[in-house]
């Protein structure tokens, strides 16, 4: 019927702007139609009365009091659902007659075009002309094809122009020609009425409208098999308007009803892939059940097996850990020691460095009287001088000490880099540097254990302490060399000497 087109066909263009779902298409609306149960085309029917009734709230419970209303004001002689004493509810109704109100109540709103219009996306003059609905095409028999947004072949016929029958006149030409052949005579009279009756056989004459103004509307093609079908028709014509019809359906609608039916393949593959797991599970026996016990004990044991592993991956990763701080941890024990030794070293180094001073102001600034400990001053200020040779020797020039854990004065050959200032190597590829960076002249180095030792010096403030030492002088070590000088056995001849010397000093 050509209604339940046109109102499919409003739906898919206005359908949005009544908040009618757009999932709904012209076969879901096919299933709902044979199911007497369903609750789809109530929806449908309350949300376009909505646009047609002022009436505010309207819900389901008062939908046919609504549309009673709106036919009785509308249409009372098409009017489907009765009166208030004898009320027919549109759930009731036949399914024809749900399509004809649907499709009534689409062609009520579109008498107030504004309502619509406001509600649509398209709001340009330009962009609405894709509302309207043109031919696809014509046949040799001028009639006329469309195909809506479902992808359906559609045939419209015209109603047949009837020409009123009438006697002609009786003339004196008429009544010479009397005298015609009989024969001619019966067959024009036979050939017009089998042609009258042909166009009554062709177009049957209605008792009521249809809507359609006498015209039959058919759905011609549905599936691509039916369209093909329908072009094997057009092959051999030899009309233009049936040739222009067949290359825009090749055109056109092929592809879009190809890509469906592949689609449709593949959704009824996979239901059928379904419905065979179903029944493969349905009709399990107990073989089935002990391989889903054999197979949830074998997961169980990869769930432990992984948890297992997941376990020795953290034991090694917390051993990894622990080897890398106890590496850190001797590292920096390591150069603290160095640090130590060389600032004990040092504080030696600047020891005997006072001393040969202190000893050679002595040599100077000492009286005639004391130089006869001149040799044991020698002694002291050699001993001294090699002190501060030995000091020199013990002096580490470099040692390496890197993160990997080589240690020692070692060179493997690898690219490394030395700390500014403790002046220990590592493995530049260990401290993530290149070699290109590091061969840079702007590039400087200050390992990790410097950089905090720093870091502390500048965070924490520095505590000055004041001690009281007492001076060591020349006079002091002389008078200790001497002492040592008359201890000696044979040197006793001295004592007078200094003895009078320190009564000199005193």
């Amino acid at each position: 019927m050509w209604q339940f087109a046109n109102f499919c066909q409003w739906i898919y263009i206005f359908g949005k702007a009544v908040k009618i779902d757009e999932s709904i298409d012209i076969e879901g609306l096919e299933a709902e139609c044979l199911n007497p149960q369903s609750e789809l085309l109530s929806d449908i029917a309350l949300s376009l009365l909505k646009l047609v009734s002022s009436h505010r709230g309207l819900t389901l419970d008062t939908l046919n009091d609504q549309l009673r209303k709106q036919y009785v004001a509308r249409a009372p002689e098409q009017n489907p659902l009765g009166d208030k004493n004898n009320p027919v509810t549109f759930a009731a109704l036949d399914i024809i007659k749900k399509i004809q109100v649907l499709q009534t109540l689409t062609q009520w709103i579109m008498s107030y075009p504004e309502r619509i219009r406001d509600k649509m996306i398209e709001q340009k003059d330009i962009e609405q002309t894709n509302w309207r609905i043109e031919p696809y095409g014509w046949d040799s028999h001028d009639r006329v094809y469309y195909v809506l947004d479902d992808n359906r072949v559609y045939r419209f016929t015209e109603p047949p122009t009837v020409i009123p029958y009438s006697t002609p006149k009786i003339t004196k030409q008429y009544q010479r020609g009397r005298r015609a052949s009989q024969r001619h005579r019966a067959a024009t009279s036979s050939e017009a009425i089998s042609e009258r009756s042909a166009n009554e056989r062709s177009f049957p004459l209605l008792d009521v409208d249809n809507g359609l103004g006498g015209g039959i509307w058919e759905c011609v093609a549905i599936t691509l098999k039916e369209v093909r079908e329908f072009l094997k028709t057009l092959w051999k014509t030899r009309d233009d308007n049936e040739k222009i019809l067949r290359q825009r359906l090749e055109k056109h609608l092929l592809p879009i009803l190809e890509k469906q039916e592949e689609l449709m393949q593949r959704k009824q593959a996979q239901r059928e892939r379904e419905l065979l797991n179903l029944s493969k599970l349905a009709n399990a026996k107990r073989s089935s059940r002990i391989a889903d016990k054999m197979e949830r004990q074998k997961q169980d044991a990869e769930n432990k097996e992984q948890h297992r592993q997941q376990l020795q991956a953290e034991q090694v990763g917390r051993r990894e850990k622990h080897k890398q701080m106890k590496a850190e941890q001797e590292r920096e024990f390591r150069a603290f020691s160095r640090q130590r030794r060389l600032k004990e070293r040092e504080a030696r180094r600047r020891h005997h460095e006072e001393e040969l001073a202190q000893l050679s102001e002595g040599s100077k600034t000492a009286p005639e009287a004391a130089r006869i400990s001149e040799r044991q001053m020698q002694t002291a200020f050699e001993k001294n001088r090699q002190a501060l040779k030995d000091i020199e020797q013990e002096e580490e020039d470099w040692v390496f000490d890197c993160k990997c854990g080589l240690y020692g004065q070692i060179d493997d050959g690898t690219h490394s880099v030395a700390c500014e200032r403790c002046n220990v190597w590592q493995h530049s590829k260990c401290m993530g540097i290149s070699e290109k960076a590091a061969e840079q002249p702007e590039f400087h180095f200050i390992c990790q254990a410097c950089q905090r030792r720093e870091d502390e010096r500048s965070q924490t403030p520095k505590t000055i302490i004041k001690l009281k030492v007492r001076p060591f002088t020349a006079t002091a070590s002389v008078l200790q060399s001497k002492k040592q000088i008359m201890s000696s056995p044979g040197l006793g001849e001295a004592e007078p000497l200094l003895a009078q010397d320190s009564s000199t000093k005193d």
